[in-house]
């Protein structure tokens, strides 16, 4: 049986103290709607899914964001 840990419908849980987050050692379900285990599995495990945002859209969001950073240290 797979691991929850490397299924796509798992996602990894996060919290926050103070400034910093901290991973936390269970995981989400979105199938089940539920906290389960790192190690845990069932029946319904999906290989998780690597999806890029190779948009146009997107590159020129960082080409901007690039100029503001260089026009910033320009001023310094």
């Amino acid at each position: 049986m797979e691991k929850c840990k490397a299924c796509n419908y798992c996602k990894m849980l996060y919290t926050k103290c103070g400034v910093k987050y901290w991973r936390e050692k269970k995981l989400y379900c979105a199938l089940y709607e539920k906290l389960v285990g790192r190690d845990g599995g069932c029946e319904t495990w999906q290989a998780q899914k690597t999806e890029y945002d190779l948009s146009s859209q997107r590159f020129d969001s960082v080409e901007e964001d690039i100029n503001i950073l260089l026009n910033m240290f320009i001023m310094l």
